[in-house]
C-alpha cells in the first residue's frame, strides 16, 4: 500500500481549504489554488443542534519535503502533511445532519460541542483545533499535541488562520504560542457592535509522544483539559494516527492514560461541594475518543480492535449513515469500560 495515500495534496507546500455548507451553492469541501474573494461572517454563536451556516477557509503549510526524510523528527514524518481524513471529518461534523442525531441515547456533535478537546497525532495542520473552537463556548480547552518536531509548523498554522475563531464566546488566548493578549482584542476594537466576553478560552499546543507517556508527567494543560469540572465532557480526537501496527500499543496505552486521568480528577468522592453542584449543573457525561481511520490496511484495523476490545476493554463504537459507509473513511468513538 502506498503510503502516500489520503494525503489531501502531494504537490504543494501550502493547502487552500474552503469548507462551505452544502446549500451554498457550492461543494461542503473544496480546496482552491487562490483566494478571490473573501465573504463577511456574522457573529453570531452556532448551534449543535441545528444546521451550521458557517463558512471557513484555511491556508495550510505543509512539507512534503520532510514526508520521506529520514533525519527530520526522528523518521518519524507522516505529520508534516495534511491527510484526507481530517477535512472529510470536520466536513461531516459541521454540514451533515446525521452528524447530529441520537443514536444509542449518544449525540456526537452535541458531545464534543460540549468538551474540552486534546486532539492526539494532529501534525501541522490546524484543521479541527481552528474551526472547532469555534463551537466550545461551554468549555474552557482545546489542546493540541503531536511530537516536538511538529509544532512550530503546527504553531505557525494556527496563527496564520486565528481569524477564522470569530464565533466562541470567550476570549482566546494561548500560554504555549506566547498571547499576552486575547486574540479577539485586536477584532472587538475594530467592531464597535461586538463586546469583549470575560471569560478565557484557551487554545494550546504541546508535545506529547505516546511512546513516553509512562514514562513522563502528563503535559501541563493536557491535565488541565482532564481536571477541569467546568465542562460537560472530554474529548479525544485523533485522525489517521493508526496505519501499522508498530503504533497499536503506544496509542491505546496514551488513551488508557489520559481515560484513567479524567477519572480520577472527575471521581465524585473527591469532588468538593461546588465541584458537585457544577456537576450536576452541567450534566457531565465523560470523556470519549473520537478516531478516524482511512481504511487502507484491513488486517491493521482488524489488530487495533481487536487489542482495544479484547486487552483494554475499551467500549467502542462504530459511526453509521450512509454518507459516511459510502466513504473510504471509519469512524470509531471509544470510552472507557466504566462508562
Amino acid at each position: 500500500m502506498e503510503l502516500t495515500l489520503g494525503i489531501e495534496s502531494k504537490n504543494e507546500d501550502t493547502i487552500v481549504l474552503e469548507f462551505e455548507p452544502p446549500n451554498s451553492g457550492l461543494s461542503s469541501l473544496r480546496k482552491l489554488q487562490k483566494r478571490t474573494q473573501r465573504k463577511s461572517k456574522k457573529l453570531e454563536s452556532p448551534s449543535s443542534t441545528n444546521l451550521i451556516k458557517h463558512s471557513y477557509h484555511l491556508e495550510l503549510k505543509q512539507k512534503l519535503c520532510s514526508l520521506n526524510s529520514s533525519r527530520d523528527n526522528n523518521n518519524s514524518t507522516t505529520g508534516y502533511v495534511l491527510w484526507q481524513t481530517t477535512p472529510f471529518f470536520i466536513d461531516w461534523l459541521l454540514y451533515h445532519t446525521d452528524s447530529n442525531t441520537q443514536e444509542q441515547n449518544f449525540n456526537l456533535r452535541a458531545f464534543v460541542f460540549s468538551s474540552n478537546v486534546i486532539e492526539l497525532g494532529s501534525g501541522v495542520s490546524c484543521v479541527s483545533t481552528v474551526i472547532l473552537c469555534n463551537y466550545l463556548s461551554n468549555s474552557n480547552y482545546y489542546v493540541v499535541t503531536d511530537q516536538k518536531g511538529i509544532l512550530s509548523t503546527l504553531k505557525e498554522n494556527i496563527i496564520t488562520n486565528k481569524h477564522e475563531i470569530i464565533h466562541n464566546a470567550k476570549q482566546l488566548k494561548s500560554v504555549t504560542m506566547n498571547w499576552s493578549k486575547p486574540l479577539k482584542e485586536s477584532f472587538a476594537s475594530n467592531n464597535e457592535e461586538y463586546s469583549l466576553p470575560e471569560e478565557f478560552f484557551h487554545i494550546e499546543v504541546e508535545p506529547l509522544d505516546w511512546e513516553y507517556v509512562f514514562s513522563q508527567k502528563l503535559p501541563c494543560f493536557v491535565e488541565k483539559a482532564l481536571g477541569d469540572t467546568y465542562s460537560r465532557n472530554c474529548t479525544i480526537l485523533a485522525m489517521d494516527v493508526i496505519y501499522n501496527d508498530f503504533l497499536i500499543k503506544p496509542f491505546l496505552n496514551t488513551l488508557d492514560t489520559l481515560f484513567k486521568k479524567w477519572e480520577s480528577e472527575n471521581d465524585s468522592s473527591r469532588l468538593t461541594k461546588n465541584d458537585t453542584q457544577c456537576e450536576i449543573k452541567c450534566e457531565k457525561k465523560g470523556i470519549k475518543a473520537i478516531m478516524g481511520l482511512q481504511l487502507r490496511a484491513q488486517d491493521v484495523v482488524q489488530d487495533f480492535l481487536l487489542e482495544a476490545v479484547l486487552e483494554y476493554e475499551f467500549n467502542v463504537q462504530v459511526l453509521h449513515s450512509d454518507y459516511l459507509n459510502s466513504s473510504r473513511f471509519c469512524f470509531y468513538v471509544i470510552s472507557p469500560s466504566t462508562q
